[in-house]
């Protein structure tokens, strides 16, 4: 099973990815980057999210900033360099991967995913104040989640063998 470290870093990887997608379709400020990925992942990431990436990715001479001028205000513009495109061509692997996962993530958000995924963020932030009680049946709960969601993917398995 991998680790939330695992999960953290390939999701960061994919950010980095996904952002030179975005700017190989044009240049975007900072904001614009954040409303093309909205339109990939189905939630808008915030600056705390992207901002770091694009300064790793300015680093590693991915992207570069322009300096543009709209209605009196300086903006930042980044855009994908050579070097950055030929990292993105040896990764769009990687990125189309991303992209439909995204997809299909978008399903499970009509399903409630992210709101439960935001309680189980809290229930991590509170576990050590709540009740032996209340431990045993978010566990429970837990279990039982995990085994309907086990069987659903047995059947789908042997529905797809037998189809094959």
């Amino acid at each position: 099973m991998r680790s939330v470290l695992d999960v953290y870093a390939k999701y960061r990887g994919i950010i980095r990815l996904l952002i030179l997608y975005v700017l190989s379709k044009k240049p975007l400020h900072g904001y614009g980057i954040m409303k093309e990925l909205k339109e990939i992942m189905g939630k808008m990431p915030g600056p705390g999210n992207i901002y770091p990436q694009i300064r790793y990715l300015l680093r590693k001479n991915y992207i570069e900033i322009h300096e543009e001028v709209r209605q009196g205000r300086k903006r930042k513009v980044y855009r994908i360099t050579e070097k950055g495109l030929e990292y993105l061509a040896e990764n769009m692997d990687r990125v189309n991967e991303a992209i439909e996962m995204f997809s299909r993530l978008k399903h499970l958000f009509d399903c409630g995913f992210r709101e439960i995924m935001a309680e189980l963020w809290v229930l991590i932030k509170v576990w050590d104040k709540l009740s032996d009680k209340d431990k045993a049946y978010v566990k429970e709960i837990l279990g039982r989640m995990k085994e309907e969601i086990a069987k659903i993917l047995v059947r789908y398995t042997r529905e797809t063998k037998a189809s094959a």
